[in-house]
């Protein structure tokens, strides 16, 4: 998979669409529910790489250098460090007194015993997540979906167990389960984000870019509100931080205002959109998100059944989002566009 997700943004195919909207869907309501925990991305890839190269050294505690070669981008080792300190100032982690530094060198770290009842806890969450998203699924799709996951876990096992433990086999084998499907999609969000940052798309970015899209394409065309933009993203941001986003993406050339902003609350009348740079930025990850997609789907066989099931998977999406454009619509189509006279039904229809 590293390999194809490293390709330069092929061109985006109308199937595998779907694909990459359910999985990026998915990634921003899991956010939604463990950042309850104070769980953002960098803390997660924590969790996850400390998890599982203890389990496949079979040995407790995994330093800062194996935990930066599990993560695509290869972040700095003082970074790593860092979030590790922050971790273990909240209980999550420890530092194990060793005379041991594993085979990459280094102090090693461990998951503490809270640590571990909080990955309990957010796994459970997420499996919950998944399977309400693919709850409509027949029993065929489900089990395409799985094995699927059972293959793009054998993929990772074998690209990083020899980072965790270079005496690790390389066919450990993994079961087909919504646990399975929980790993395969941080693993591959994983890849996907180290890709989007070369792009300059941190997740919140790629967030807003998503959702001003999606309410365009269903016809807001004029833009959307600081409120109806808030309440399209799963979480509800705040009013304030989606504002910050968008200024920043502006000054990039991502996004336009439909007026100038006045001062004070005024400003969540005014409408936000993308620019056609911003149109482009998206073909650019949405074409290397579909193109990894793809590779795991495909080495996981029943590809008819996964695009089948991300057809029914993203009527949830739209079900939960499209209430929010319409009453956007409506709005403009009274007021004209900036008005705000229609503040009120912006956010009622988040879920």
């Amino acid at each position: 998979m590293s390999e194809i997700a490293g390709q330069d943004s092929p061109a985006t195919s109308g199937d595998w669409a779907s694909v990459r909207r359910v999985h990026f869907y998915v990634s921003d309501l899991i956010a939604r529910d463990i950042e309850a925990f104070g769980i953002g991305v960098p803390e997660r890839r924590m969790f996850e790489a400390l998890h599982f190269g203890e389990w496949v050294s079979h040995q407790d505690g995994v330093s800062v250098a194996a935990i930066c070669e599990m993560i695509p981008e290869r972040p700095a080792a003082q970074t790593v460090a860092s979030i590790l300190d922050r971790m273990h100032t909240q209980g999550w982690v420890e530092r194990l007194a060793t005379k041991s530094a594993g085979p990459h060198g280094g102090r090693l770290w461990s998951l503490s015993p809270g640590g571990r009842e909080v990955r309990n806890e957010y796994k459970r969450i997420v499996e919950i997540v998944l399977q309400e998203v693919y709850s409509d699924a027949t029993n065929e799709e489900r089990a395409a979906l799985l094995d699927n996951a059972r293959v793009a876990m054998q993929q990772r096992h074998t690209l990083l167990a020899p980072v965790a433990d270079p005496s690790a086999p390389s066919d450990t084998p993994t079961r087909n389960n919504w646990g399975a499907l929980r790993a395969t999609h941080f693993y591959i969000n994983d890849e996907l984000l180290s890709r989007a940052k070369r792009l300059g798309v941190e997740v919140v970015e790629r967030r807003v870019l998503d959702y001003l899209a999606f309410a365009d394409d269903r016809g807001a065309s004029d833009g959307v509100r600081l409120p109806a933009l808030s309440a399209m993203i799963p979480g509800a941001p705040r009013l304030q931080t989606v504002e910050s986003v968008l200024e920043r993406m502006m000054l990039w050339g991502w996004t336009e205002k439909m007026e100038d902003a006045p001062s004070g609350p005024k400003r969540q009348a005014v409408r936000w959109r993308l620019t056609p740079r911003g149109h482009e930025i998206r073909v650019g990850y949405n074409g290397f998100a579909e193109v990894t997609l793809r590779q795991v789907y495909t080495d996981g066989g029943s590809t008819d059944r996964m695009l089948s099931l991300a057809a029914k998977a993203e009527q949830h999406r739209v079900l939960r989002i499209l209430p929010i454009v319409e009453a956007e619509r409506r709005a403009s189509a009274r007021t004209g566009a900036g008005d705000g006279a229609d503040e009120g039904g912006a956010g009622e229809a988040d879920g």
